[in-house]
């Protein structure tokens, strides 16, 4: 299975394929802007969790915002004082 293609094996889980994307996609931004390592000194660009939606779920912009929202504030709840 290429990286570069846009479709995966229907056998293929979600979870995977976020995982394959957010690595990929990681190590690219890692790669192209170099001074992204000193600004995420976690090493890690992208957090653990993700949404999916199904087609016809009804999913609206304003769930996405929503969704992005309580992510945000849930992150700055949780992310260490550096100073």
């Amino acid at each position: 299975m290429s990286t570069s293609s846009s479709s995966f094996r229907p056998r293929t889980s979600v979870a995977r394929v976020v995982g394959m994307l957010k690595s990929i996609s990681a190590s690219r931004a890692f790669r192209q802007f170099p001074g992204l390592r000193a600004r995420f000194w976690s090493g890690e660009l992208w957090e653990d969790g993700y949404a999916v939606r199904t087609v016809g779920d009804r999913v609206t912009a304003d769930l996405i915002r929503r969704y992005i929202t309580r992510h945000e504030q849930e992150q700055a709840t949780n992310q260490p004082e550096l100073f």
